[in-house]
């Protein structure tokens, strides 16, 4: 009988030191996911975009390389990838690449949710339909416009889905490097616009007369039939793209400035016409801008051949 209550009172102590231990793992495991997980969340750097030059230096610390630092510009480069580019002490550019991180450094960063070396595709489908995807010599580049006007390019390595590179810039900066003037398309081919299949240009409706492709979302290009020249391009919303360097949402004023007034027409309430015509090329052609009355504001562009 004293052996049979030793052992029951083994066994009981047993159980209870069982159960602190679990309950001391539980413990353990919540006060590690609340709090060292938030400790190793990576840093998204979009946040920082609106810091200015000192600002940044002291939450991330000094650069590893200060390539300029004058009255115009700035162009730092840290070890964890990180680069910055502004004007003066305004950041303007912010990039996560590869070419910048050293061997031993951890990527402890992302930016606008993307890592260095993530999937190229997941984030391209996380982020939605780019308005530019280009692919050339086996390179992806997925390009967003932002809210703000900036533009979020990702870049892989060749021939991989790993992404390299990922960078927040201003719209000039990348209009600059790439043909993103759509005015350009104007009498020419689709198929010499779209020569080395870089563009993401489909057809969408076929009528008697023409041939309509959407190169983006909001960017439609209308080809004749008979000679296959784009013969008009409609700007019906927010787009990368621009004619003449006017952009949906810009504001009428900068339109007047550059090119004057235009003929006025009202169609439908708060709502302005703005038609430019002019000879280019000998051959007239017409800027249609649809105007908010209220806001100023363009909501659709459209350049046309005439005649």
């Amino acid at each position: 009988m004293f052996n049979s209550l030793t052992n029951r009172s083994g066994v009981n102590k047993f159980k209870k030191l069982r159960m602190l231990i679990m309950v001391c793992t539980c413990i353990f495991v919540f006060i590690s996911a609340s709090g060292c997980g938030k400790t190793n969340e990576p840093k998204d750097l979009s946040e920082l975009m609106k810091l200015d030059k000192q600002t940044f230096v002291k939450e991330m610390g000094n650069p590893t390389t200060v390539l300029r630092d004058d009255q115009e510009e700035f162009r730092y480069v840290y070890d964890s990838g990180i680069s910055i580019v502004g004007d003066r002490d305004t950041i303007t550019t912010i990039s996560l690449e590869n070419a910048n991180v050293t061997k031993d450094k951890p990527k402890t960063y992302k930016l606008c949710g993307v890592m260095l070396d993530s999937s190229f595709t997941n984030n391209v489908q996380r982020l939605n339909t780019p308005d530019v995807m280009l692919k050339r010599n086996d390179t992806g580049m997925a390009i967003y416009l932002r809210a703000d006007n900036s533009v979020l390019i990702l870049m892989t390595r060749p021939g991989g889905d790993e992404v390299t590179s990922v960078s927040i810039v201003p719209y000039t900066t990348i209009s600059s490097l790439m043909t993103l003037n759509a005015d350009t398309f104007l009498t020419d081919m689709v198929s010499n616009i779209n020569s080395d299949n870089s563009l993401n240009i489909k057809i969408t409706e076929i009528t008697s007369s023409d041939t309509i492709y959407t190169v983006s979302s909001n960017l439609k290009l209308y080809a004749d039939n008979n000679n296959k020249k784009v013969h008009s391009i409609q700007l019906n919303g927010p787009s990368i793209y621009n004619i003449f360097k006017f952009k949906v949402g810009d504001s009428i004023d900068s339109v007047q400035r550059e090119m004057g007034m235009g003929n006025s027409t009202n169609h439908l309430p708060d709502t302005n016409e703005r038609v430019i015509t002019f000879l280019n090329e000998d051959k007239t052609q017409e800027l249609v801008f649809n105007v908010n009355e209220t806001t100023n504001k363009i909501n659709k562009i459209e350049y046309n051949l005439k005649g």
